[in-house]
């Protein structure tokens, strides 16, 4: 059940009708095949639900059938109902409760409500708080995120007088910073593209790597070609490093989290902005900024973020 929430439906999807059905019959009539499952008739034969979720739930109604214990039944059937409850709250955007689980998991298509929250916390503290990794959807962070990372690149940017896509190769260049995606991320929000956007296609070219597929089949062909030139330059002991050179430009996420890595990219990128703001010593790795610049920062950021706020519910 958990599956239909992290895996929505998408425009195209050659499964879509088979999708809507599971998030339909399937969720509501769990309970019912659990108290009365499909069972072989006199002949052994067995009826098969092409809905996954309602044969898992047949599959554990025949284990309850076998029981023949109605004080485990009943048990079995309350918690499974609670659990269902949950994944329809979490996908309404109410991750408390018994729904708070959904933080571990990845869903790509983070619902407004946790954006929402995710955009208030920041708005707080535009570093970053533990409240973005333990009460909220981790891609509806990311989404609210990526919006005050591109506030504070051109908040860094003016400072340095930078272009505010140079901002963290120029922080990398003081200390260790991730810089491909916040580059990434805030190069594409200038360009017109909106937060939701750019963290929902990171995340499903991720889930795509992590199901064995290439996001972008059209490049494959050049991408083994220059795989097949990088071995030949290399010794037969160096395979392992020609496949990750391979494998690498996949995706820039790690595919089995891509949500938390993200999150874990993107407040990096903001963590470099105040970097640059603040001119820190490349010489001196214990260079911390002051509370005054800290403060300052802060307040920059929010009233950069004020400007363009439209985009975090685009």
């Amino acid at each position: 059940m958990w599956h239909i929430y992290t895996d929505p439906e998408s425009p195209g999807d050659p499964n879509q009708q088979l999708r809507q059905q599971e998030r339909g019959d399937g969720m509501s009539h769990v309970a019912e095949a659990l108290t009365n499952p499909n069972l072989p008739d006199d002949e052994g034969a067995l009826l098969i639900s092409h809905d996954p979720v309602m044969e898992w739930a047949h599959t554990s109604g025949r284990v309850l059938h076998t029981m023949a214990d109605p004080a485990v039944t009943a048990a079995v059937t309350a918690d499974v109902t609670h659990e269902i409850t949950a994944v329809q709250r979490a996908g309404l955007g109410d991750i408390t409760g018994r729904a708070i689980q959904a933080v571990a998991l990845d869903h790509i298509d983070p619902s407004p409500v946790q954006v929402a929250a995710a955009d208030r916390l920041l708005h707080e503290q535009p570093l970053g708080t533990p409240e973005l990794w333990t009460t909220i959807d981790p891609s509806a962070s990311c989404v609210a995120a990526a919006h005050w990372l591109t506030a504070a690149a051109e908040v860094a940017a003016d400072e340095a007088d930078l272009d505010a896509t140079s901002v963290f190769s120029y922080a990398d260049d003081i200390e260790a910073v991730s810089v491909e995606v916040p580059t990434m991320i805030v190069r594409a929000i200038l360009e017109q593209d909106t937060p939701r956007d750019i963290v929902t296609k990171l995340l499903a070219d991720a889930n795509i790597v992590a199901a064995g597929r290439h996001p972008d089949p059209a490049g494959l062909p050049a991408l083994v070609d220059a795989a097949r030139e990088q071995v030949q330059r290399l010794k037969p002991r160096d395979r392992d490093i020609a496949l990750a050179g391979l494998l690498e430009p996949l995706t820039p996420l790690d595919p089995r989290r891509p949500s938390r890595d993200l999150l874990e990219h993107i407040l990096d990128g903001i963590r470099s902005c105040l970097v640059v703001y603040c001119n820190l010593d490349e010489h001196d790795p214990n260079d911390e900024p002051s509370d005054l610049a800290l403060e300052q920062f802060r307040d920059a950021v929010r009233q950069r973020a004020a400007l363009t706020h439209h985009r975090v519910h685009a």
